[in-house]
């Protein structure tokens, strides 16, 4: 019982000396400019509604081949 005890004390440590690196690494990051910002926001706008569409024409097909299969000879 007391080996877990101890090895959840490892993990908070491991965890702790983690949170450093991570804020370290969060507070090198670079915000974009306004204008990269805008043109991420338009990109990722643009990839959605491709994906939207694909799903949809994929949605069409597959109930287009369910209804020519159900059909029989």
């Amino acid at each position: 019982m007391a080996h877990a005890h101890m090895s959840s004390a490892d993990s908070a440590v491991s965890f702790g000396a983690s949170v450093p690196k991570t804020k370290e690494y969060m507070d090198s990051l670079v915000r974009p400019s306004r204008r990269q910002f805008e043109h991420i926001a338009q990109v990722q706008q643009e990839k959605e509604v491709q994906a939207r569409r694909r799903a949809r024409e994929h949605r069409r097909r597959r109930s287009a081949s369910a209804s020519t299969s159900s059909r029989g000879p």
